[in-house]
């Protein structure tokens, strides 16, 4: 059976390991320690730094290719992000309400007082200038002979809230089989308020700005670009109370990108 060059090297290595005695000679006689100079003195080192010659022939075999031999495992987290703060801004969409379709602007901020679990504070502003209306919307309020019923009074203006959000899920992906990038996927849940702008019942004076207490839900995507900077996809599932004691489900889509400190 042929043996290639690589086998008979280490073949070699290893019978010039096991041969080299602990004591050895100089040219006239006198007894040599291993690891001073002269002929036989030492043993050969195998590229990873252990002598051969200490167990087995595969022990040595192991310590010879291991020194040999380079795996590519896949990489460690980018970042902790235990005891650290993000602050992220973003823009979004509203767009399942009947009436107006709004424009959500505003920020978050997470503490991380656990690798995958934060407290999470956020706001945003859906008042005028980020809001438009739907064609339904535009066709009540023009037409003469139709008032507008409840449903259109609960005008949404701004919200803030706060909530627990947990990562249970981070990964990485191969961009062409070259670049690894790093992505977590996250929960989110907690409570708020939310301001809206009704007209006065009696239709006389300033338009009502009532505050409803709301709840949320929802999940997020977290895109690492360095250690620092991240990208973000949100989602998240407002519930609550309209005035004529219906229930409001504002569903938000936004996207946006986060700071963390320290590191």
């Amino acid at each position: 059976m042929p043996v290639n060059k690589a086998t008979m090297l280490a073949l070699m290595m290893l019978l010039m390991g096991l041969a080299t005695p602990a004591m050895a000679q100089d040219d006239s006689g006198e007894p040599v320690e291993a690891g001073e100079e002269g002929e036989g003195a030492g043993t050969p080192l195998p590229s990873n730094g252990e002598e051969f010659g200490t167990g087995s022939i595969e022990g040595d075999l192991d310590l010879y290719w291991g020194g040999k031999r380079k795996v590519e495992v896949v990489q460690k987290r980018l970042f902790n992000k235990d005891g650290r703060m993000e602050f992220s801004l973003f823009g979004g969409i509203i767009p399942n309400d009947p009436f107006v379709t709004y424009i959500p602007v505003g920020g978050r901020f997470n503490y991380y007082f656990l690798e995958s679990i934060s407290l999470e504070v956020a706001g945003s502003y859906v008042g005028p200038g980020l809001q438009i209306d739907s064609d339904l919307s535009t066709f009540l309020k023009n037409e003469d002979k139709i008032q507008a019923n409840v449903e259109l009074l609960d005008v949404q203006q701004w919200r803030a809230g706060a909530g627990v959000s947990w990562s249970p899920f981070y990964g990485k992906m191969a961009f062409l089989q070259r670049k690894l990038s790093h992505f977590d996927i996250s929960l989110t849940t907690g409570f708020g308020v939310v301001q809206l702008e009704s007209p006065p019942e009696d239709g006389v004076g300033d338009p009502e700005t009532p505050l409803r207490v709301e709840g949320h839900f929802g999940a997020g995507f977290r895109f690492f670009l360095t250690e620092s900077v991240t990208l973000r996809v949100d989602y998240r599932q407002f519930i609550f109370q309209k005035t004529n004691n219906g229930v409001a489900t504002p569903s938000e889509i936004t996207f946006g990108v986060s700071f963390f400190t320290g590191g």
